[in-house]
């Protein structure tokens, strides 16, 4: 997960080149896609609402197998991931070339934040996030360039090291808006492995990523550069095959890099529940004129209801929901302007 210099959770970010070692026996393995980026997907993670958590003892030490146990933490917030179209986030516009948007929510505070990715065959590319309610004065980050942050296949003693650049800007009270430049490197290592127990989804088999992350920013400030002091991050994630990432610990941000087995976390996440979309099919969509009316037809099983869709040109953030039904057909009116048809089957399935 991408975390700011201040150590919030800002997205997801590991980034750069890997070389995946092969894992011993017995030893699970994870891969990019079964991290829950597909349409559809819902995450719910237990958490905390205050500004910190006591994770003493929940780290552990290097290598496995271990167990971790989970079932028992702060709960007294939720945070909630969704992955949608970038266009159903409204805010998509400075990441042209994603295809994939995922809302975040925490449950005290709303407000939600987009994070904006693609899925290829090196793993999945990270391009940004929009985040109004930590970054007012700047919410669109767009990475530069973009980064694969999750390798395409994870094993015990993978380790890959990554960069990217973003600018911001930051508020100072009584002296106005400056323009800062952040360079994020990040050295990421498959360190453990062994059990995971959740709150509700029982022992589940893991391996664990710890990614240390600096954030090397510069100010400028009227016209002049001002370099401000490195800022370490220290994380781990527990990733599962069965439901992505299951845990996730973050230490407070530094001007000296956190211990192995810190005890204050700036964020500490274990998931509730995973929620994915039923298999559907949808058959060919057919148009038929009658009148001044259009009627659409198509098959389909497995679908709660489905969206009819709409463009004028079929590009990528042009589609406009025309209507949501619950059968298989749909009667629009013949208009002055040729429009092309799509249909997304929507319904969903909890795990």
């Amino acid at each position: 997960m991408f975390t700011d210099a201040n150590g919030r959770l800002r997205g997801a970010v590991l980034i750069g080149s890997a070389a995946a070692l092969a894992g011993a026996p017995g030893q699970v393995t994870v891969t990019s896609d079964q991290l829950g980026y597909e349409i559809g997907v819902e995450m719910v993670y237990l958490t905390h609402a205050a500004d910190g958590a006591d994770v003493t003892g929940h780290i552990g030490g290097e290598g496995g197998p271990q167990h971790w146990d989970f079932s028992e933490g702060p709960d007294d917030d939720r945070f909630r991931e969704r992955a949608i179209h970038p266009a159903d986030s409204g805010v998509a516009g400075p990441f042209p070339g994603a295809s994939i948007a995922r809302e975040s929510t925490f449950d005290s505070t709303g407000g939600p934040a987009w994070s904006f990715y693609n899925l290829t065959e090196a793993g999945r590319e990270l391009h940004g996030f929009h985040d109004a309610a930590t970054s007012p004065a700047s919410p669109a980050v767009v990475l530069t360039p973009p980064v694969v942050d999750f390798i395409a296949t994870m094993q015990f003693g993978a380790d890959w090291a990554t960069q990217t650049s973003y600018p911001s800007k930051v508020d100072v009270p009584g002296f106005g808006t400056f323009d800062v430049v952040n360079n994020v490197t990040a050295s990421i290592e498959v360190d453990a492995h062994g059990t995971a127990e959740l709150p509700s989804l029982g022992t589940v088999e893991v391996i664990r990523l710890e990614e240390i992350t600096t954030t090397s920013s510069v100010a400028d400030v009227g016209g002049m550069p001002l370099t401000l002091a490195d800022a370490f991050v220290r994380s781990y994630y527990w990733l599962s095959p069965a439901y992505g990432i299951v845990a996730q610990i973050t230490s407070e941000a530094s001007t000296e890099l956190p211990e192995r087995e810190f005890t204050a976390a700036s964020r500490y996440l274990r998931l509730e529940s995973r929620t994915d979309p039923e298999a559907v099919s949808v058959g060919p969509l057919q148009v038929q004129a009658i009148g001044g009316t259009l009627l659409l037809t198509w098959q389909a099983s497995g679908a709660e209801s489905f969206e009819v869709q709409v463009s004028e040109d079929m590009e990528q953030g042009s589609w406009q929901v025309r209507a949501t039904v619950s059968e298989p057909r749909y009667i629009d009116l013949v208009t002055e302007t040729a429009l092309y048809y799509r249909v997304v089957a929507l319904g969903g399935a909890a795990r």
